[in-house]
C-alpha cells in the first residue's frame, strides 16, 4: 500500500455535532466511532482471538473518503511499541483491507 501519508485531521465533539446536524444519517457516517472493527483487526493480525478484543488502544490520525469507501490511518499503543495501522472499509463499514507497519 506504499507510505502511510493522509492529511491528519481531528474530529472532536463539535465536529461530530456539526456534521451530524447538517448531513443527518450521512454526516453520522462520516465522523462514526469504527475502533471496535479496528482493534479486532489489530488482535487478528497480531494473532489473539476476538474475544481478547480491545487490548491494545487504537487512535485514528486521519481518514480519506474515496468512492469505494473509507480508508483510516491510526495507531495501535501496543506493549512491543507503538504500531501504524492502515485500514479500509466500504461505505457500510465492513472492513476490506487492514495492514500493520
Amino acid at each position: 500500500m506504499g507510505a502511510m501519508s493522509f492529511p491528519k485531521l481531528a474530529v472532536d465533539s463539535t465536529a461530530v455535532d456539526y456534521w451530524t446536524a447538517y448531513f443527518g444519517p450521512y454526516g453520522k457516517i462520516w465522523v462514526r466511532d469504527i475502533s471496535r472493527k479496528v482493534k479486532a483487526c489489530v488482535d487478528q493480525s497480531l494473532g489473539r482471538k476476538s474475544a481478547s478484543s480491545g487490548l491494545y488502544p487504537v487512535k485514528a490520525l486521519g481518514k480519506c473518503i474515496q468512492p469505494d469507501g473509507v480508508v483510516l490511518e491510526g495507531v495501535v499503543r501496543a506493549p512491543s511499541g507503538d504500531m501504524l495501522f492502515r485500514a479500509s472499509f466500504d461505505h457500510g463499514g465492513t472492513v476490506t483491507a487492514f495492514e500493520i507497519a
